[in-house]
């Protein structure tokens, strides 16, 4: 959900969905950054946040107690035994463990069930059509309680039941109402494929009984579902085995202290890995400075677990630490209650439904489409329009301003100027919100890649389908320009002999007149025939952090439940977070949110849909509607305040000393007599004469939905347009013209050798990571050596190391 009035923003609704889209998965890690030592080696946990608005309390908002039910399956069926899983935790993600209780009067409560892990539990319960139970959760050590209210009850439906007995996995499936009289069938699926099916006996219970060693291991989708393709049913549940909670890396010769600069050899040896060439990653760390966060996943656990959930999983590897009823059960219940569909059941059942968008990246790939709206609207919305504005009659002119008087649109009187009849058109586009035009199939798309402006390394025509393009950049480091362009190819012109005059497809604009093999070209390059975008396939907005990904677990190798994690005794016992706070809530504007360059800052609002490049649009285009249903204040205003900065020349003439990147430069200057630089550049800024925007906000969006950003706390925002010093003027294209990053030249990683050089006399060798090899080959026995060097301080060491062998069994040891 977003904010109704969003939809003005954008030239269509498609633009607007593909803005505000969200990925249910998307891999990302939280680092803590502490604050820099003030003494070299002394890495004190210190956290300096610089906050953008100051508040009175330390947390704004207020936590809440929240329970969440999933029945298994997915519904509730009226008569029918259903398993309910539940998962209690505050609104910042914190698990809390305590019970569900049912009211029995006034003093009486029974209980139903308790947590088992992570806030985590499950109970069985049969709906009736006017079940009203009074149920409440209740927190342990008095840490709050909420009514509860179990999910809405249907009369026709099926349930499934998901149960794991030794090495037996029994599903059953009940029906009730109209699915009992209906064809029936189950599916168990694993990574987007069939691994076994079943037709369904209606009137009754049916069973299917699996062999756990004959399942893949991972996350397992078991679904029911009619001839007609319709899901009754689904569940997901993870098979495991022995040996996912073993490790299959070992290592020897570590001894338990080592001495500043003092040599390490150790021994590394995988009997998994004999006669299998593998080939693993291994880093050695100091303990002191080495943090245990939540986020400790490997590639086993990201592979066939956190990469099919949704969310974040604190702990991943706990799963994996034992094969035994307490580890299955808090896998089932982790399954019950935060399991996602990476795969849609539909797309991979029915052939011909899902389309392949986003295919496998083994070089950048650029996809986008071609869209039939006027071009010259994306470049500067009123540019066009001038013309007309100027034949207004004399006499229309504000004395104090000396600015043109526009009348509002509806005094304007139809006429044949052509300026006036393309303004009709394209501020019905921008009212009325159409769908783009049919892009002609004859339309082609053009791209030139070059990481300097005169040497091409990809020159490609792409064919169009419906306006679609795909195209594959080859392998290329650091930054390259990368130009874009559509044209329908029988609207080439042709010149006064009648031949085709090659099409031009990147213009720099404006341009002298110029001749194309002999073909005298008129003066001003027309407005590209069409608009392209590029559709870059991440989100555009971030989510709030977890609990457990804002703060270290020094609790490591205990489940979560364990130890009660209360905010105040867990992250201030080693982390140090400061920032001020105070009664009033203020502004900080002294340093920008972050600044831009002009024409990245064009192609980010252009590509995001917006409708014109306002420098308002471009900071919608950043920040969206800040997760709130309004993101307007009152009086209708954007909240939005646009300044054009002050120019080298303009500061000269003033005398003032103000820094050029304050906020309170033009103010400064426009109290400043004689310059006066209201008038001397448009609400509007052309392209080419800005060279960045800073963006001043107190907005964080890693707070989006907060209730501090509700009412008049709505967050602020200043932009100001930086024109380029000295009033110069940027080059820029007819068609899109992008800065690419490609991929990051790999830096070799810094050894330090002790052996070939005296030893330092004053401390200074302060790494925490001493060693670390991404591709260290295992010989026919499994085994390899490696040797490093201590830093200045006497240490422990920590050793990890993750591979895969030949034959693709995953290798990973720690110690």
């Amino acid at each position: 959900e977003h904010a109704e009035e969003a939809k003005y923003w954008f030239i269509n609704q498609e633009m607007e969905q593909k803005y505000f889209r969200d990925y249910d998965k998307l891999y990302s890690r939280v680092f803590p950054v502490y604050d820099q030592p003030k003494e070299n080696g002394k890495y004190v946990k210190n956290m300096s946040v610089r906050v953008m608005r100051q508040y009175t309390r330390k947390d704004p908002d207020k936590r809440e107690l929240t329970v969440s039910f999933y029945p298994e399956g997915g519904e509730l069926i009226e008569g029918v035994p259903c398993r309910i899983a539940f998962e209690a935790k505050y609104n910042d993600g914190e698990y809390v463990d305590g019970e569900i209780v049912q009211k029995i009067d006034s003093k009486t409560n029974k209980t139903i069930a308790r947590t088992i892990n992570r806030g985590r539990g499950v109970f069985t319960y049969t709906p009736s059509e006017n079940s009203k139970d009074k149920l409440a959760f209740i927190a342990t050590e008095k840490r709050g309680s909420v009514k509860v209210k179990l999910p809405e009850v249907h009369a026709n439906g099926a349930t499934i039941r998901v149960e794991r007995t030794d090495s037996i996995w029994n599903i059953s499936v009940q029906t009730s109402g109209l699915a009992a009289d209906d064809s029936l069938a189950i599916t168990i699926m694993h990574d987007g494929r069939v691994r076994s099916f079943k037709e369904i006996e209606t009137n009754g219970i049916s069973t299917l009984s699996l062999l756990n060693d004959d399942l893949e291991a991972g996350v397992n989708q078991a679904t029911v579902f009619n001839k007609s393709g319709a899901i009754l049913a689904d569940r997901l549940f993870f098979v495991t085995r022995p040996e996912l909670t073993s490790q299959n890396i070992t290592f020897s010769g570590i001894k338990d202290q080592y001495n500043p600069y003092e040599k390490i050899t150790l021994n590394v040896n995988s009997k998994a890995a004999k006669n299998s060439n593998g080939t693993i990653s291994v880093s050695v760390r100091d303990t002191e400075h080495t943090d245990n966060l939540f986020d400790n996943a490997s590639m086993q656990t990201e592979m066939l677990l956190s990469s099919e959930i949704k969310g974040f999983i604190p702990n991943p590897s706990w799963f994996f630490s034992a094969d035994d009823a307490e580890h299955h059960n808090a896998l089932d219940l982790l399954m019950l209650t935060q399991g996602w569909r990476r795969f849609n059941w539909r797309d991979m059942a029915v052939r011909g439904v899902w389309e392949l968008t986003q295919p496998d990246e083994r070089t950048p790939v650029i996809i986008g489409r071609v869209y039939d709206y006027p071009s010259q609207l994306f470049y500067n919305p009123d540019e066009w329009f001038t013309d007309y504005k100027r034949t207004i009659a004399e006499g229309e002119i504000n004395p104090e301003t000396e600015n043109i008087i526009v009348p509002s649109f509806s005094t304007l009187k139809e006429d044949s100027d052509e300026n006036f009849k393309k303004y009709l058109t394209i501020k019905g586009i921008l009212t009325n919100q159409q769908d783009n035009l049919a892009v002609p199939s004859t339309v082609k798309a053009h791209c030139e890649l070059n990481p300097v402006e005169t040497t091409i390394i990809r020159r490609s025509d792409i064919k169009t389908d419906q306006g679609r393009f795909r195209i594959t950049l080859p392998k290329f480091y650091g930054q390259a320009f990368f130009h874009l362009a559509a044209s329908d190819t029988a609207k080439w012109k042709r010149g006064s002999d009648g031949n085709r005059i090659p099409y031009l497809w990147i213009q720099n604009m404006p341009n002298e007149e110029h001749l194309i093999e002999g073909h005298k070209i008129e003066s001003r390059i027309p407005w590209a025939e069409f608009s392209t975008r590029i559709d870059f396939p991440y989100p555009r907005f971030m989510k709030k952090y977890d609990f457990y990904q804002e703060r270290l677990d020094f609790n490591a190798g205990k489940a979560l439940g364990e130890k009660k994690l209360s905010d105040g005794s867990y992250q201030l016992a080693e982390v140090k977070v400061g920032a001020r706070y105070s009664g009033i809530r203020q502004f900080d504007d002294s340093m920008p949110a972050f600044i831009v360059d002009g024409y990245e800052a064009y192609n980010h609002a252009l590509d995001a849909g917006m409708r014109d490049i306002s420098a308002e649009n471009i900071y919608r285009s950043y920040v969206g509607d800040y997760g709130s249903i309004k993101p307007y204040t009152v009086d209708a205003q954007s909240g939005i305040s646009t300044r054009i900065a002050a120019s080298e020349l303009q500061r000269q003439l003033s005398g003032n000393t103000v820094n050029h990147d304050s906020i309170y430069l033009r103010k400064n200057l426009e109290s400043h007599d004689p310059v006066d630089i209201s008038n001397l550049y448009s609400d509007h800024p052309r392209l080419e004469e800005i060279e960045m925007y800073a963006i001043y906000t107190d907005y964080q969006p890693r707070l989006i939905g907060s209730r501090r950003y509700r009412g008049a706390n709505l967050p602020l925002a200043t932009i100001n347009s930086y024109p380029f010093l000295g009033m110069r003027e940027r080059r820029y294209y007819r068609d899109r013209r992008y800065v690419l990053n490609g991929i990051v030249s790999p830096d070799e990683f810094y050894h330090t050798d002790y052996s070939k050089q005296a030893l330092p006399e004053v401390p200074s060798d302060y790494r925490r990571t001493l060693y670390w090899n991404p591709e260290l080959k295992l010989d026919k026995n499994g085994s390899a050596t490696i040797t490093l060097w201590n830093n200045s301080n006497i240490n422990q060491i920590a050793v990890e190391a993750e591979g895969f062998t030949s034959e693709g069994t995953i290798l990973s040891g720690q110690k």
